[in-house]
């Protein structure tokens, strides 16, 4: 939780999110099948990591560990929802 709060997984890249925190995700929960990505709650989109995270295998934290995490903590959960682009 305090990792998420201090945004050390990074924020959401997308502009109309305005620097959301982001949870990491897997795309499979078999190894060496992909990295991990990172998950934004405001915008509900999953996004490739640039940081130090990048060669993490997704696995690691599994296809649910946000969805997860937001039922643990609904406090977290962003207010307003996401704005479309137009």
């Amino acid at each position: 939780r305090e990792k998420y709060l201090r945004g050390c997984f990074g924020a959401c890249p997308r502009v109309l999110c305005e620097r959301q925190h982001v949870l990491p995700v897997g795309t499979s929960e078999d190894l060496r099948v992909g990295r991990v990505k990172v998950y934004c709650a405001k915008c509900e989109l999953q996004y490739t990591v640039r940081s130090k995270y990048a060669d993490i295998d997704g696995s690691f934290f599994g296809t649910s560990f946000p969805h997860i995490y937001m039922l643990t903590y609904p406090t977290q959960l962003p207010l307003d929802p996401p704005r479309p682009f137009v």
